[in-house]
């Protein structure tokens, strides 16, 4: 009996085999975190959200590189006047509905 229990492995020891996906998408989050150009907070979040859904290398990359298209597009130069622009834009819609009330 305990001849029997030396020649099975143990499943504990054993580690399964990645899938080529999942190691190709760990070396493009580790590329990431090193180039910095997301916040580490925004690509936590984004490997927490992708993680579980299935899709093509392809498809993967277009996300990744859509995640950091929209963040780098929503950067703004310091001294821009963001607030006055934000202002306009929500008394500007306002403005036009109290004057067709």
């Amino acid at each position: 009996m305990s001849e029997k229990l030396k020649e099975e492995p143990s499943k504990s020891s054993e580690r399964p085999e990645r899938d080529p996906l999942q190691k190709y998408m760990e070396n493009r989050f580790s590329k990431m975190r090193e180039e910095r150009r997301l916040p580490l907070k925004v690509q936590d979040e984004l490997e927490t959200k992708i993680k579980d859904l299935t899709f093509t290398k392809k498809e993967f990359d277009a996300i990744c590189d859509n995640v950091i298209d929209s963040y780098e597009r929503a950067l703004v130069e310091p001294g821009e006047a963001v607030g006055t622009v934000a202002a306009q834009s929500i008394g500007e819609p306002g403005t036009q509905m109290t004057l067709r009330t």
